[in-house]
């Protein structure tokens, strides 16, 4: 079982705890701040990539008519509840700028009022907070959710994600044919059936990673999920790069490549980016795994 059980509710508390400590705050900064305050509460690194399409879908809940805890400014002028799907995006993170309102403060000093947050729950609460909560029971079904994330429920939020993913693609194509020139094989398996290799960025495409075979790792379709979502990682040790795994995988098939060496042939002359994957470590909290 992954050790991550997050409610909604809690989150928007984080949200507005943060906003109510911090006048004005950028997309980015609040949530790179409530992904560590949130990994922190759950006692689990939880995965950069799915936290902020949580958050992202969770601010504008609590941006909507309906609660208006938070205001959204874009460059200086107020959002639009009808400008919210094409402003309102992790690009625009610089641009974005979150305040809380007064009914946001109200909400949270209500909260304050009871017990700290924590209400009386009815049987019909503790449904609604167990439908509502983010929490993965195994590593298949949190694989399956990375591999199949949900649909844009409007037609031109559909039109923004494919545009997303054409741009993507158009760059993926090129990145995965670089690496697998480069190397050739799964740099942790072995796994030379081309079909099945798929270029991972060591710095996520979101977040900002190029297309550099430097910020590549050529992996196995299933190693490459379980990279992107911290459950694998890679030390740099002097000259050498040795794969480390969450402890979650030491009971999988997984386990046989613990502690093993990156398999890059001895004629690349382009390795991994090393600050890179020290970067990737800390990001799902996995800096205990090295010397």
């Amino acid at each position: 079982m992954l050790p991550w059980h997050l409610t909604r509710r809690e989150l928007r508390l984080i949200f507005l705890e943060i906003t109510f400590e911090i006048t004005s705050i950028t997309l980015e900064q609040i949530i790179e701040k409530s992904h560590r305050i949130a990994s922190s509460r759950s006692n689990f690194q939880i995965p950069i990539g799915m936290f902020i399409e949580i958050a992202i879908k969770t601010l504008k809940e609590m941006y909507i008519a309906r609660n208006n805890w938070i205001q959204i400014d874009v460059d200086g002028r107020t959002l639009r509840t009808q400008d919210i799907e094409s402003y309102f995006k992790w690009e625009s993170r610089s641009h974005l700028q979150i305040r809380i309102t007064l009914r946001g403060v109200e909400m949270l000093e209500g909260q304050d009022d009871n017990d700290n947050g924590r209400t009386t729950s009815t049987p019909e609460d503790a449904y609604r907070e167990e439908v509502d909560c983010f929490s993965y029971h195994d590593i298949e079904k949190l694989i399956w959710i990375t591999r199949n994330p949900p649909r844009a429920n409007d037609i031109e939020s559909e039109r923004m994600v494919i545009a997303r993913q054409i741009k993507n693609r158009r760059g993926q194509s090129q990145f995965r044919s670089d690496l697998i020139e480069a190397y050739g094989q799964c740099l942790i398996t072995g796994c030379r059936y081309e079909p099945i290799l798929e270029a991972a960025h060591i710095t996520p495409y979101c977040l900002g990673g190029g297309f550099q075979i430097e910020n590549g790792l050529l992996l196995r379709a299933d190693i490459h999920t379980l990279f992107d979502l911290g459950l694998i990682t890679i030390c740099t040790e002097q000259d050498s790069m040795i794969i480390k795994m969450d402890k979650l995988l030491y009971r999988t098939e997984y386990a046989e490549y613990a502690n093993k060496s990156l398999l890059i042939p001895e004629e690349v002359s382009c390795h991994p980016d090393r600050d890179a994957l020290n970067k990737h470590r800390s990001r799902f909290g996995l800096e205990n795994l090295c010397p």
